[in-house]
């Protein structure tokens, strides 16, 4: 189910579905655009707020993040 459907089923309008998730109105924009799919934290976020699962309402997941050069690190060293 597509996020802009989800958040119509419910009757919120962007600005609802953003404070109930805790994210910025911003990112709801984006997502419901298709400008770009929601980080791991705000993909969670909004499916809780929605009571959906995070597969059911981003199949293909949320993006990957980048990660930082100590995260690299980190990760090397504990291989």
């Amino acid at each position: 189910m597509e996020l802009k459907t989800a958040r119509k089923i419910r009757g919120w309008t962007q600005q609802e579905l953003a404070d109930q998730a805790g994210v910025d109105i911003a990112v709801v924009n984006r997502v419901e655009g298709g400008i770009r799919r929601p980080g791991y934290e705000a993909c969670i976020r909004l499916a809780r707020a929605l009571n959906l699962e995070p597969e059911d309402l981003f199949p293909l997941g949320p993006r990957r993040t980048r990660r930082t050069p100590r995260q690299m690190a980190r990760a090397k060293a504990t291989v």
